[in-house]
């Protein structure tokens, strides 16, 4: 018997305030229209199994004037909701979010040297992130930091644990890189994105991953590496795959459409419309096609070349 998604991921809005060179939003077709309640409460219809929201982007949903209401409708509606944001905005919209009743507020920082921040970024804006965390946790808050790192940036994870500990974060999270999609969900660019990527069988992967814990422990601060280092490109795939998000959650962005892929597919009217199809969207034939790739192993080469395929 097929199962109701738990988790909702909510694409609030496309726009951002940073052009980051490992963001996999930008050769995708983004919803131009902003994320609503009423769009929320639809998903909440069809689906009661939904227990939590992440209001989240291919964009910076601090961007979005609306997101106080969409707090306030998961709130409303009795899921617990959370926020991952760049942070830039936090002091410009602190009134108008309940920060303290979030589950948690997942900064995106990704770099603790100003100039390696603005390179990657496409902004200078470190310190004013930097004074943000402090805003957030003096509410209150639970705050986790993140950094999406690649082969070379990961060197710098142990120095992201003490920065984090320096500002009284408890928990950062460390993600591996994720591909380049096209507005078909076919991976661009695969020889580039295999170069940069942590693969199992990189020996400094492990000497930093054994480092960067054990920073974390002598500071206190608990670390989840989402599933970092993944097999190369030659490698058998797991069947069945070991990806859980088309079993367990569903995106929506500001149009109703829909996906079934929480890390690397935009919605997209291909795989539905929470509006006009309510329910049926995750029973579609496209959704029990996907599934049925990664129960057999045959998944598209960006399943392959995605961290949540390997995990476990």
């Amino acid at each position: 018997m097929m199962t109701q998604p738990s988790s909702l991921v909510a694409y609030v809005t496309s726009r951002c305030t940073q052009h980051c060179v490992f963001c996999t939003a930008g050769d995708q077709l983004l919803c131009t229209t902003d994320l609503t309640p009423a769009v929320l409460e639809a998903c909440f219809a069809a689906f009661p199994s939904l227990r939590s929201v992440c209001l989240a982007g291919l964009g910076e949903p601090l961007c979005a004037h609306g997101l106080p209401q969409l707090v306030d409708c998961c709130f409303a509606h009795g899921r617990g909701a959370s926020l991952i944001t760049n942070g830039h905005l936090v002091r410009e919209r602190f009134d108008e979010v309940p920060w303290a009743r979030l589950l948690y507020v997942n900064i995106s920082v990704n770099e603790t040297d100003p100039r390696g921040y603005a390179a990657l970024t496409g902004v200078d804006a470190l310190p004013v992130v930097e004074d943000n965390v402090d805003l957030l946790l003096a509410t209150g808050a639970s705050v986790v930091a993140s950094f999406t790192v690649d082969r070379l940036s990961f060197r710098r994870a142990p120095l992201f644990v003490e920065w984090a500990a320096d500002r009284g974060i408890s928990k950062v999270v460390i993600v591996n890189r994720l591909p380049r999609i096209g507005a078909h969900g076919e991976l661009l660019d695969p020889e580039a994105f295999w170069s940069c990527v942590i693969l199992r069988d990189s020996l400094e992967h492990a000497h930093v991953a054994a480092l960067t814990a054990e920073t974390a422990t002598r500071l206190g601060v608990e670390l989840q590496c989402l599933p970092m280092p993944i097999p190369d490109a030659s490698s058998a795939y797991p069947v069945p795959s070991r990806c859980m998000s088309p079993l367990e959650s569903l995106g929506v962005d500001g149009a109703g459409d829909v996906s079934l892929c929480r890390r690397l597919l935009a919605p997209s009217a291909a795989w539905g419309n929470v509006l006009r199809d309510g329910a049926a969207v995750w029973t579609s034939p496209q959704a029990e096609e996907l599934r049925q790739q990664h129960r057999e192993g045959d998944v598209p080469a960006r399943c392959r070349a995605c961290f949540g395929s390997w995990v476990g």
